[in-house]
């Protein structure tokens, strides 16, 4: 114990200078400073964002084999050992003032999926920016979310959680006008969760010495339902989850929602085998099986009739995400499994969407459906990405999301007729959503000649005139338009290359720009890769089934 009362051990290994080290670090701070000084590297490389992307993803991919290794109670390999070992203890906790975080088995294997869904997003993201800040404060999300992971005490779970939340905002809004409303409601209402969730740490003493009146626990159920109903984006909190998709770059979602969600989870399931006394009544999973059913009708009845591909894909998500809650509010041990393997199946899903419209985005500028004519032939990797993604989400036949989908419907069948069958329907409606989406991709490419109108207001603009007044369609402006909008640049139709008249994706409007060849290549690449990976997984499904036994733990406050 050292003078700040952090736990190390002194190293007794001679060797060179470099290993001769007075202090040890221990697990969760090893996890914590290695994702932190990535952060920091990434940020000094903003300007060159595929070194910054390289190194993130294969940062986390190494962080995630490490923590993986731990999850499975393997000893590391020699090698690991003489080069880590040195300044590692991974099998120590971290003290600090009298609080400790330590690393087992179980926040082992929720560390190991967040930072592999993670790396492999990173790498996925290569073609295209995602913003200036996506790499570095991604990495600081990372870091944060270790020590919440690992948090012995639930309140510190909770208040490292909230700092992921705040850095997440930078992450959320990628400098993107547009995106930054979204990522500030999101902020709001993550925060509003979190202070509900902290209330219920006030309560948590006396709840585990028996010592709470009987009064006042339905208050404190309250407190949970809502806190966790808030975070886990239940209906009416759902619109922050199809706004993620909607108003951020392609990968965002895929990093959003494979940190957050099994953190989240994490800590509801240790608070349920600490204080199980908040769930004996099953009224959390009553409400929540009924709003998981709202949430996917809602996403269901609003996914056939969108015209952007990134609301198609919010919604898709949004009736994903609901099945999920279902299987959570069924109460029962199953129940939580299916949710946290159905959690992993979205990862990926969301990983071929992210791939297909990250490259198909760099091509058109635009996620109109109409925007992608012609992309079948000229982008076959990321199309088909694109499709196989959405139909996962709805949970079709022979796709990742259908292996988490058919046991909850094949026991909702059962006992909840009704429920399943909107389950049913929503997925079929996802479905028929992205076979229209699919369908514009099959028609002759846009030209000159065949564009898409622009905004009938940009014509009865004298010149000079300023494109940051309201009215205007963002979407209907050429990319150096829109970047100039977005910068405040007061500026002409002609400057912003749209001349009155002029269709928003005519051939002349949208220049070829250096090294499009080149991120084309590597979208192409990176789209097959992780086509074959998603093939691969559904191929042997079970390391990943087994690491989601593992994210469980043991459910001691539920039935089997």
């Amino acid at each position: 114990m050292n003078a700040l009362g952090v736990y190390g051990q002194v190293s007794l290994v001679q060797g060179p200078y470099w290993t001769n080290l007075p202090l040890r670090l221990p697990g969760p701070l090893f996890f914590l400073l290695a994702a932190a000084l990535i952060a920091i590297i990434c940020y000094l490389l903003q300007r060159w964002s595929l070194f910054a992307g390289l190194l993130a993803g294969a940062g986390c991919l190494l962080l995630g084999w490490l923590s993986l290794q731990l999850a499975q109670q393997q000893a590391l390999p020699r090698e690991l050992l003489s080069l880590f070992g040195h300044v590692w203890a991974y099998d120590e906790p971290f003290v600090l003032f009298g609080r400790e975080w330590a690393l087992d088995a179980t926040n082992g294997a929720v560390l190991s999926f967040m930072f592999l869904a993670s790396g492999l997003s990173f790498l996925a993201a290569l073609p295209a920016s995602q913003g200036s800040a996506y790499y570095p404060f991604s990495m600081s999300v990372i870091a944060a979310l270790v020590f919440s992971v690992t948090a012995e005490q639930y309140i510190y779970s909770i208040l490292f959680l909230w700092l992921a939340v705040v850095l997440a905002v930078f992450v959320l809004a990628g400098g993107r006008p547009r995106a930054t409303t979204g990522a500030l409601r999101f902020l709001a209402l993550a925060s509003l969760g979190v202070m509900l969730l902290l209330t219920v740490a006030g309560y948590l003493p006396d709840i585990e010495l028996g010592v709470l009146p009987t009064d006042s626990y339905p208050p404190v159920r309250i407190l949970v339902i809502l806190g966790f109903g808030v975070l886990l984006m239940l209906a009416p909190f759902h619109g922050q989850l199809v706004g993620i998709p909607a108003h951020t770059a392609p990968m965002v979602p895929v990093f959003m929602l494979s940190t957050f969600p099994p953190v989240v989870l994490y800590v509801l399931f240790t608070l349920g085998n600490a204080s199980p006394a908040l769930f004996e009544d099953q009224l959390l999973f009553t409400v929540y099986r009924t709003l998981g059913t709202a949430t996917v009708a809602i996403g269901g009845i609003a996914a056939i009739g969108q015209r952007r591909w990134s609301y198609l894909v919010g919604y898709a998500t949004l009736v994903d995400w609901g099945v999920s809650l279902i299987a959570l509010g069924q109460g029962t041990a199953q129940g939580m499994a299916w949710a946290v393997q159905m959690l992993i199946w979205r990862a990926f899903s969301l990983l071929l969407v992210g791939t297909g419209l990250t490259v198909l985005l760099r091509a058109t500028r635009n996620d109109d459906l109409g925007a992608f004519r012609g992309m079948l032939r000229r982008r076959l990797p990321a199309v088909l990405a694109l499709t196989a993604g959405l139909l996962s989400l709805a949970g079709f036949p022979l796709t990742p999301g259908f292996m988490g989908r058919w046991p909850v419907i094949d026991e909702l069948l059962r006992g909840q007729a009704v429920t399943a069958w909107v389950v049913i329907l929503s997925g079929a409606s996802v479905t028929v959503g992205t076979l229209i989406g699919i369908k514009s991709c099959l028609g002759p490419p846009l030209s000159a000649g065949r564009s898409l109108p622009a905004d009938p207001r940009i014509a009865r603009l004298p010149p000079g005139g300023d494109l940051r007044q309201p009215g205007i369609g963002h979407a209907t402006l050429p990319p150096e338009g829109r970047r100039l909008r977005e910068r405040g640049v007061p500026t002409s139709p002609r400057i912003a290359g749209l001349q009155p008249g002029m269709g928003a994706h005519s051939g002349s409007a949208e220049p070829r720009l250096p090294g499009d060849r080149f991120a084309t290549l590597v979208g192409m690449v990176t789209g097959t890769l992780v086509l074959s990976l998603v093939g691969a997984m559904v191929l042997h499904p079970g390391p990943w089934i087994e690491m989601a036994q593992r994210m469980l733990g043991t459910l001691s406050f539920l039935p089997t």
